[in-house]
């Protein structure tokens, strides 16, 4: 006989009403157990999942504010550097022309001055404007 045969015989054999109920009792109370056990553990699967999940969520959301604070600053910068470039281009190009036109005028000046130094006498005026001045 296996024990389980064994343990169904005896409790076939003296069995008796007060037994079966603290059989049934017992039944019960091991079901309930089991199932309150169960119910606790799935519960206590869920929370930790739901609590993961938050975690991860947080996490996510903070390194999205992260990258995007990290993006907006590198726009700021490249904003920056872009308005500092083209200020400095705008100012070297006037800085240029600025200077073509003091050259320009400088040297027209200091031609206009030339050609004042020079006054033609009156000889060669008369020279000049009769078209004889070529054959001095």
């Amino acid at each position: 006989m296996t024990g389980a045969e064994d343990v169904l015989k005896i409790l076939t054999y003296t069995m008796t009403p007060q037994k079966v109920v603290v059989v049934v009792v017992v039944v019960v109370v091991v079901v309930v157990v089991v199932v309150v056990v169960v119910v606790v553990a799935v519960v206590v699967v869920v929370v930790v999942v739901v609590v993961v999940v938050v975690v991860v969520v947080v996490v996510v959301l903070v390194v999205v504010v992260i990258v995007a604070v990290a993006v907006a600053a590198a726009a700021v910068v490249v904003v920056v550097v872009g308005v500092v470039v083209v200020v400095v281009v705008v100012v070297v190009v006037v800085a240029v022309v600025v200077v073509v036109i003091v050259a320009v005028a400088a040297a027209a000046a200091v031609e206009e001055r030339a050609v004042c130094l020079y006054t033609p006498t009156t000889i060669e005026r008369d020279y000049f404007d009769k078209g004889k001045f070529r054959e001095l």
